[in-house]
């Protein structure tokens, strides 16, 4: 994997993802939610739920329409400590500028998320402040609160040990 290449996967459970520390908790909700037949929820994404070691690697991002437009609505506080800045409140457009190649991408997939309403697992490299490239995966969900629109994107972030 080349550092700018993310692999992106429709998400349907996997053991390895379930027992993550960092993603365990929104594999569960997904679950959940499927075994009953609907969407994740705003109700089902609790703090109680997502735990203290995870909660500082969740990003919660609003779906806005007339434009679709995307908000960083919350930035786990290690992900704000490793990027240097903390960008909650920010649209992807805004940011389109500062991380060009990563941004096309996560537009891509917030879009793919919001259109096919499925939750979805992907690996990719980021450049951050520090100059290195830091390998994660993100299990992101759509939630829906009418059970028809996605009006809000919960992921869960876990960085992967070594280099790209």
């Amino acid at each position: 994997m080349s550092p700018t290449d993310f692999i992106v996967q429709a998400y349907r459970g996997s053991r390895d993802v379930a027992s993550s520390a960092n993603l365990g908790w929104l594999d569960r909700i997904i679950q959940a939610a499927r075994s009953e037949g609907r969407m994740v929820s705003r109700a089902d994404v609790r703090p109680r739920l997502i735990g203290p070691r995870a909660m500082p690697t969740v990003v919660i991002i609003d779906v806005e329409e007339a434009p679709r437009r995307y908000r960083l609505r919350l930035v786990g506080t290690a992900l704000v400590r490793l990027s240097g800045r903390d960008n909650t409140g920010r649209t992807f457009d805004e940011l389109a500028d500062e991380h060009r190649e990563a941004n096309a991408f996560f537009i891509e997939t917030l879009d793919r998320l919001t259109d096919r309403r499925h939750p979805l697992i992907f690996t990719g490299n980021l450049f951050y402040r520090d100059m290195e490239w830091v390998r994660y995966r993100c299990l992101a969900c759509p939630v829906s609160d009418d059970g028809e629109r996605v009006d809000r994107i919960v992921a869960a972030v876990e960085l992967l040990p070594g280099k790209s």
